[in-house]
């Protein structure tokens, strides 16, 4: 989610309904159009990995950037996601081969542009939405190492597969912490909101 569609979506939404809704509704059509399209019914081995790599990759990191989002600079968050390919290359030497020194240094490479463009930004953050964002970071990492490895469907039908359980996850999450719309969501971000 970008900052600005962020900042709106939480003045009208809670952070556990918002991911849910949104991976509801976006996996319900991608379920459906690869349906019809052709794809086979998911099996139940599928839908398993779709569940644990849907938990680890869009829940744990929308619920995690959702809830960081109200605690942290633009400029701090952006050098967090930064961190994913190294995390990812962390991730993929354990489970399968370390990179070559040249891929290691493309990485370290792409990263120290990140923070250069950044050092002119805002690095506020309180700790929650610093350690927040850190985990974003490595969930968002293990869950694409993990994808590759799991059985999963094709295409579209694995990312369906991956955003139900998601939905399903976040949205009994916001039943259980007693999370409701208090207004109706704006149409137009409030002042002060735009960063």
């Amino acid at each position: 989610i970008s900052t600005t569609r962020a900042k709106l979506a939480l003045e009208g939404f809670p952070p556990f309904m918002l991911g849910g809704l949104r991976f509801a509704i976006a996996g319900g059509i991608l379920f459906g159009v690869a349906l019809a399209s052709g794809y086979a019914w998911p099996t139940a081995e599928q839908w398993r990995s779709g569940a644990i790599v849907g938990t680890i990759m869009l829940a744990v990191n929308s619920s995690c950037i959702i809830f960081a989002e109200k605690s942290i600079a633009s400029g701090l968050a952006a050098i967090g996601v930064a961190t994913i390919p190294l995390w990812t290359a962390l991730f993929t030497g354990i489970l399968q081969r370390w990179p070559q020194p040249m891929e290691w240094f493309a990485l370290g490479l792409g990263f120290c542009g990140i923070l250069l463009l950044n050092l002119e930004g805002d690095f506020r953050a309180s700790p929650i939405g610093a350690l927040l964002i850190l985990v974003t970071a490595i969930s968002w990492a293990l869950g694409s190492v993990l994808a590759a490895r799991l059985p999963l469907p094709n295409g579209a039908m694995a990312v369906a597969v991956e955003m139900l359980p998601a939905a399903a996850i976040m949205l009994t999450a916001s039943l259980l912490t007693g999370e409701r719309l208090s207004a109706p969501p704006p149409l137009m971000p409030r002042k002060g909101t735009e960063r």
